[in-house]
């Protein structure tokens, strides 16, 4: 069976920072081998029960979502969990539970502080990496905030710094057609809202996200002028 980040993959559930070459699967055997592009790791008890099964191609999501914090670190792994848990794929729980059976020897660690950092409001891996850099620069994010104003309810943000700045990471968002031209309005209203409202906005994209000391300045900036 697929484990690690393959059986992400084959979860559907998404790769962050991964080495892409490397194969993982369990299987009922002694000892762990490995060859040019595949790990073969000894299977846990209830896993060898499952192996025999077509049906089943991957060890559960909590197992791939936690082995893969603990072999490629806490952002790979935060990115599966959120996603997962976004999903109604794992709860909280089964992480911690997947973990402590897992008897990693190394990783534990930041597996267990994977698990620490999970939040099933991110929306997208986008969210979760821009809420992991916030995070590990000290600033207080809230995930998915809704907020008003004297008119009423503006909408639900990506996240809220502080008290006074939006953070909105923008994927690949097309608008293109007549929707697309709707959609653009709607937004630039919605922000003309926030900002008449007191709120200072931060828009990200990937390309900001490759640069974490920007966005944390940019971030501070706006908390400095609110």
């Amino acid at each position: 069976m697929a484990s690690h980040h393959a059986g992400l993959a084959l979860l559907g559930l998404p790769l962050f920072g991964l080495d892409l070459s490397l194969v993982d699967v369990v299987a009922a055997v002694r000892t762990s081998k490995r060859r040019p592009g595949l790990h073969v790791h000894v299977a846990t008890a209830e896993q060898r029960s499952l192996i025999t099964d077509p049906t089943i191609t991957s060890i559960s999501a909590a197992d791939a979502c936690v082995l893969t914090a603990a072999d490629h670190g806490l952002v790979s792994g935060v990115v599966a969990m959120d996603a997962a848990l976004k999903r109604g794929m794992t709860t909280a729980t089964a992480l911690t539970s997947a973990l402590e059976s897992s008897h990693t020897r190394y990783g534990a660690g930041q597996a267990r502080a994977a698990i620490a950092a999970i939040d099933p409001l991110c929306e997208s891996p986008g969210e979760t990496r821009t809420r992991l850099i916030l995070m590990a620069a000290g600033l207080d994010v809230r995930s998915q905030v809704s907020l008003k104003d004297a008119r009423g309810f503006i909408g639900r943000v990506d996240f809220l710094v502080g008290d006074r700045v939006v953070v909105e990471f923008d994927g690949a968002v097309k608008y293109e057609g007549l929707e697309g031209k709707r959609a653009l309005m709607e937004e630039k209203q919605r922000e003309e809202r926030l900002r008449d409202a007191g709120f200072r906005v931060v828009r990200l994209t990937w390309a900001d996200l490759s640069r974490p000391d920007r966005v944390v300045a940019r971030v501070r900036a706006q908390l400095a002028a609110a």
